[in-house]
């Protein structure tokens, strides 16, 4: 992959972001105590970018949040999940990658409840606590983790997620994938 860095308060988004073509759009980012309008508004108009042309979409911690919160979802404080290595159980379909559970490590303090999960999505991970830790959209390309992928150093199951995903496959549970047929392709 190539990455290309969309900065925030461009006038003409749209056509931008045509001129790079992307294959897949990630948001990521650490919370912060102050909102950034102009970030937020970029995010927002990815997001919307993303959802018009059914372009894979990935959020990644304040990323997956900001996807909820466009969909309509809300977000509760959350404790211990500050820099912390916690495991996660995984739903049907991502156990095909991650088996029924897998440890990742976290750094946010707001999260997702059962309730305040917007309603277009599906839990597909969720930590000890019931917090939904990863979701994915039930028709678009859109998927969001609250855990940092680039902190597991050589964990395969995120490579193959990360695979998917920008190929715009969507693990659903009929899918006819296996770990080892995602690392492969």
């Amino acid at each position: 992959m190539t990455p290309y860095v969309i900065p925030n308060g461009i006038d003409a988004l749209d056509t931008y972001v045509d001129s790079i073509a992307p294959d897949l759009v990630v948001l990521i980012g650490e919370e912060s105590n102050e909102r950034d309008k102009r970030r937020d508004l970029t995010e927002r108009k990815l997001i919307d970018y993303c959802s018009r042309r059914k372009l894979p979409l990935l959020g990644v911690c304040r990323g997956m949040q900001e996807i909820n919160r466009y969909y309509g979802g809300s977000l509760i404080k959350v404790k211990d999940h500050n820099n912390t290595e916690h495991e996660v159980i995984l739903t049907t379909p991502w156990q095909k990658i991650y088996g029924d559970d897998t440890s990742v490590i976290s750094d946010h303090t707001y999260g997702i409840s059962e309730t305040g999960i917007a309603t277009d999505f599906k839990v597909t991970a969720i930590d000890t606590e019931g917090n939904i830790e990863a979701m994915i959209h039930s028709e678009l390309p859109i998927v969001g983790i609250m855990w940092r992928p680039e902190t597991q150093k050589g964990n395969l199951k995120d490579v193959a997620l990360f695979k998917t995903i920008s190929k715009g496959i969507i693990i659903r549970p009929d899918a006819e994938l296996t770990l080892e047929s995602i690392l492969a392709t």
